[in-house]
């Protein structure tokens, strides 16, 4: 394998030890889980053209070995560790905006594109993106649109599949495919298992001023009203957010930079709307109605200046003490009376979504042994449930959930398409569909970090509590 390698692809294939301990890690993933998942790759390729992802499939099919594609690798479920060797296919270098058109109002990229210089090209003609993951400062396109998922934006436009307009993938069996439309489900959201990502088409939206506002609460039931009188307005805001008080404690950023609402819960609005500024009066008697205190223009645009901080999926907290969720915004109130009763606060944040969901992202506090916080987030993923809610995402570590996040439907779709264009399971192996042969291991290493707490070769990674997420 490894000449045909170094063949294809010359000093772009690459099999030194440092290389593959790296591509064989992801954010929030306890590097003592390795072990167990067995997530070193057994080498490294860099393509830079289309035709070189077929070329290399081609390659895997006739040698057996798997394909795992990797983006910026900032998702703490694992779908882009490797579980049966085989090889990382590394898309930073290809990370060429293609084409920008201001009158369908859609640019087209490489998937190891990086959202600000995405940016940076649509600015010229007057656009801009409808909506960024939090992690963008790390991410890529193709990672995100093979993760899907709610971001900044998401309350005007949904999640990201929404935002898609087309995909070229290559499968399993060399097939380059452009999918557009309801085939685009085959593609959004499966971690790269119906087909490697090559190029994106996202729809995006004329450039227009952004107006924020901050709103703090010392009671939740009054921020929870607050969040429920939005979703039932016809206001034209583009991105709403809610922390609780330990959320704000834990993070002092935004509003709370200088630890003014510490102990405030805080609903954040956005609005890109031409004539969003006209919006004041109206928040303004949404504060008197829920008892809330509207900061100053300053306090609350800092939240836009902090937009990547507080929800970035790569920030260091080690998976075992965090967890994201969906769940349906009339789940909140019962999910939030339930949690009163909890030993330990939870911190959480969230993103409201189009439609009437929120994306939930809970962070165990500081204080607390592993085992203290695994066992209150797996309280919290229980009661998301009992809500209607489910996991944000599935990867390698959800994999066993699948059928339940997905729907038997798109189930039987999915394993229809991989009979037909990835017969032998070259791409992404473990991913999304449950393999039996890697379930066992997932399943070990979260009854572990479950009851143990902590990472199976460390379990006492952090035996003082989790690390405290503050600034000193």
């Amino acid at each position: 394998m490894h000449s045909q390698l170094r063949a294809l692809f010359a000093d772009r294939a690459q099999f030194q030890q440092d290389e593959l301990v790296r591509h064989g890690q992801a954010a929030g993933i306890p590097s003592g889980w390795a072990t167990l998942l067995q997530t070193r790759p057994s080498a490294v390729v860099w393509p830079e053209r289309t035709e070189e992802v077929v070329e290399l499939v081609h390659l895997a099919a006739q040698e057996g070995f798997s394909l795992v594609p990797r983006g910026g690798a900032t998702s703490p479920w694992g779908g882009a560790l490797p579980v049966r060797g085989g090889v990382a296919v590394n898309f930073s270098r290809m990370n060429r905006v293609l084409d920008v058109d201001p009158i369908g109002q859609t640019v087209t990229v490489e998937p190891g594109a990086g959202w600000a210089p995405v940016e940076e090209a649509l600015a010229p003609a007057g656009l801009a993106l409808r909506l960024l993951p939090t992690s963008a400062p790390l991410g890529t396109v193709g990672g995100w649109v093979a993760e899907d998922g709610a971001g900044l934006g998401s309350y005007q436009y949904g999640y990201l599949h929404a935002n898609v307009e087309a995909v070229q993938v290559v499968t399993g069996t060399g097939e380059i495919l452009h999918l557009e439309g309801d085939q685009l489900r085959m593609v959004c959201g499966l971690e790269g298992i119906t087909g490697l990502i090559t190029r994106v088409t996202l729809k995006v939206a004329r450039e227009a001023p952004l107006h924020v506002w901050a709103l703090g609460y010392l009671n939740l039931d009054d921020l929870i009203r607050a969040l429920h009188n939005v979703f039932d307005s016809d206001w034209p805001l583009w991105h709403v957010a809610f922390r609780n008080a330990t959320a704000s404690r834990e993070l002092p950023l935004g509003a709370n930079r200088n630890g003014a609402a510490d102990d405030l819960h805080l609903l954040v609005l956005m609005s890109r709307h031409p004539e969003g500024d006209g919006l004041q009066a109206s928040i303004e008697q949404l504060a008197r109605a829920t008892r809330g205190h509207l900061f100053g223009r300053e306090q609350a645009f800092a939240e836009w200046e902090d937009r990547f901080a507080g929800l970035e999926p790569s920030l260091p907290i080690p998976g075992a003490w965090q967890s994201r969720l969906v769940l349906p915004r009339y789940g909140l109130a019962p999910l939030f009376a339930d949690l009163a009763d909890l030993p330990h606060p939870i911190a959480l944040q969230g993103l409201a979504v189009h439609g009437g969901e929120v994306a939930l992202h809970a962070v165990a506090p500081p204080g607390v042994t592993p085992r203290q916080a695994a066992k209150l987030l797996a309280t919290l993923e229980d009661r998301v449930s009992r809500y209607g809610g489910h996991p944000y995402a599935i990867g390698l570590l959800k994999a066993h959930e699948a059928a339940r996040i997905l729907g038997p439907a798109q189930m039987r779709e999915l394993v229809a398409w991989k009979r037909r264009y990835d017969p032998q399971h070259l791409l992404n192996p473990g991913k999304v569909l449950p393999s039996p042969g890697i379930s066992w291991r997932v399943r070990a290493v979260l009854a572990w970090s479950r009851w143990l707490g902590g990472s199976p070769s460390a379990p006492a990674e952090r035996e003082g509590g989790c690390p405290p997420r503050r600034a000193s």
